[in-house]
């Protein structure tokens, strides 16, 4: 939602590149940091380093499951409007400095990415890559992982106020679904990771 408050800003030109270039970058930072916590942990050939990511593969899958049972207990009443972010009201300032900034800290300081993140970097340091097959990987996770913040500013660049419509009716549906919408994604990362984790034991 706020990708797309600041897509259909006065600013958006240049916010919005700002805000992906710091998500991408951020993500990449932050999984190259836990590959390399991971590989110098030995991760890809000590067992002991090993058995404890695949555990942290599974305490992130438990928490990812905590985090959607909690998002739907804390779902606004029906018919009751969910009040916006704060975050959202500042939008219209914010600098691209800011922009950026802001695309950095929420790519890592969320709930639902820094698990991601984490698990993303303890399973390249267990495989034993080298640096630069490592970082090519690292690359395309990043590229991928931003893609969701990608895809709508490149079509805002490209097709201009065309945007403005589906973006509005995007936003007002994310507003009025978020509480389905976390409890749904929470419940398939957790199980994806809850079952990732324990299949490394098998």
């Amino acid at each position: 939602m706020l990708v797309i408050l600041i897509l259909i800003s006065e600013r958006k030109a240049t916010n919005g590149p700002a805000f992906a270039i710091g998500w991408g970058l951020a993500v990449f930072a932050a999984v190259s940091l836990f590959a390399l916590l991971g590989g110098a942990a030995d991760a890809d050939s000590d067992e002991t380093v090993s058995n404890g990511v695949n555990w942290l593969q599974v305490a992130l899958g438990a928490l990812f499951v905590w985090f959607g049972i909690r998002s739907w207990q804390k779902r606004p009443r029906p018919g009751v409007v969910a009040p916006e972010p704060k975050l959202f009201g500042a939008v219209g300032s914010m600098s691209a400095l800011l922009a950026f900034g802001v695309g950095a800290l929420l790519a890592v300081a969320n709930a639902k990415n820094l698990p991601l993140e984490i698990s993303a970097g303890g399973s390249i340091a267990q495989a034993g890559l080298s640096s630069g097959d490592a970082v090519v990987v690292i690359a395309l996770f990043a590229l991928v992982a931003s893609l969701s913040v990608l895809v709508p500013v490149v079509a805002v660049l490209v097709l201009g106020e065309r945007t403005r419509e589906p973006l509005d009716a995007t936003k007002e549906w994310l507003l009025a679904n978020n509480a389905s919408i976390m409890l749904v994604l929470f419940s398939i990362l957790g199980a994806k990771m809850l079952g990732k984790g324990l299949a490394l034991f098998s």
